[in-house]
């Protein structure tokens, strides 16, 4: 069974042609159908036993494990704590895709180490990005903050797991940018013409 199969469909068919940047990489479940249409991809994941994960699936999949990076991404390149686990009173809850990144360490039972990129930062700037895929945990309006040289160069496709706030919203509106459509439980915001296909 394919994980979000009409996310995967709208990435692949607007993918091409340049570089897509996926955050939330997650233990790489989207990795080999991307790499396997031909795409170029830049891959995010802040966990390290997610990171390892993906790695792996990459690796039994005859994949070049480069395009994969053990970072988040945010509004400023920083080092950062990874929040994995809560306690609450004598309840210990591990929060698996729920983990969120914080400027405080809690030491390594409660969270892990993570180094924050931009977009901006690790994109060239003569380089072409054509979607921007995250599921970063309600992170995703800071990590759209770290890539507004990259949008307004680019107008990438912009798949969101977490809506963006007003302010962010209004600045993507000046530069073109609706919604096109919800794919599975992702918003798309298109600069460009709305997406042919109705994704659900």
């Amino acid at each position: 069974m394919v994980h979000e199969p009409d996310t995967l469909d709208l990435i692949m068919s607007r993918g091409g042609g340049g570089t897509v940047i996926h955050a939330g990489a997650f233990f790489g479940d989207f990795l080999p159908a991307l790499l396997g249409a031909g795409l170029h991809v830049r891959a995010f994941e802040p966990s390290r036993s997610n990171w390892l994960h993906a790695k792996a699936t990459l690796e039994a999949n005859g994949l070049s494990t480069d395009v994969l990076t053990n970072a988040a991404l945010g509004e400023a390149p920083y080092d950062a704590s990874l929040v994995t686990t809560e306690e609450v009173g004598s309840v210990v809850y591990r929060l698996g895709g729920g983990s969120y990144i914080s400027r405080q360490y809690t030491g390594p039972m409660l969270s892990e180490r993570c180094q924050v990129l931009t977009i901006d930062s690790v994109v060239g700037m003569s380089e072409q990005i054509t979607v921007i895929h995250l599921d970063v945990e309600r992170y995703e309006r800071k990590a759209i903050a770290g890539a507004r040289s990259t949008i307004q160069r680019s107008r990438p496709l912009l798949i969101l797991e977490t809506p963006l706030g007003w302010r962010a919203m209004r600045w993507l509106a000046s530069l073109g940018y609706r919604r096109a459509d919800y794919v599975h439980h992702n918003t798309v915001l298109d600069a460009t013409v709305a997406v042919a296909k109705h994704y659900r």
